[in-house]
């Protein structure tokens, strides 16, 4: 959507959205939080979940926790700065090729981001069932029986 409102992939060529379509700036900032792992989002939980393992396994466990951490602070500053130069600062003057995204791209977006919240929010409930999943996995003769029961 931003693209199509610019005309143009380059972030150096944009500035100054948020005047003009604010609902996409919003959009764009709280899945950036997302996807850095800021709670009560749904990135929340899965980092969550990886730093406590690697911390709960210990040794080389505790690099990966570091990692883990270190790169949700890298995705979450070059999303920042992405939000920033595209949203804020001065207005550049948009070129002839820009094209109106459809109303079904605000549709699409703006559902994402009720899901983004909703499984954030709802993360308990999710990992229950994930867990389960889980654990037919790492044990296959859960299923196993399971199946061979049913016949």
């Amino acid at each position: 959507m931003i693209i199509a409102f610019a005309g143009t992939a380059q972030l150096k060529d944009m500035g100054g959205f948020i005047k003009r379509y604010p609902a996409v700036g919003w959009m764009f900032f709280v899945m950036a939080l997302a996807l850095a792992g800021i709670p009560p989002l749904s990135g929340f939980t899965g980092k969550l979940l990886i730093v406590r393992g690697g911390l709960e396994e210990g040794g080389g466990g505790y690099a990966l926790a570091a990692i883990g951490l270190a790169t949700s602070l890298i995705v979450l500053y070059s999303l920042i700065k992405a939000f920033m130069s595209v949203f804020w600062g001065e207005e550049k003057i948009v070129s002839a090729d820009t094209v109106s995204p459809p109303k079904t791209a605000y549709a699409a977006a703006a559902s994402m981001l009720f899901l983004v919240i909703l499984i954030g929010l709802g993360s308990e409930w999710v990992y229950a069932f994930v867990a389960k999943a889980g654990d037919v996995l790492a044990q296959p003769g859960l299923y196993i029986d399971a199946v061979l029961k049913e016949q």
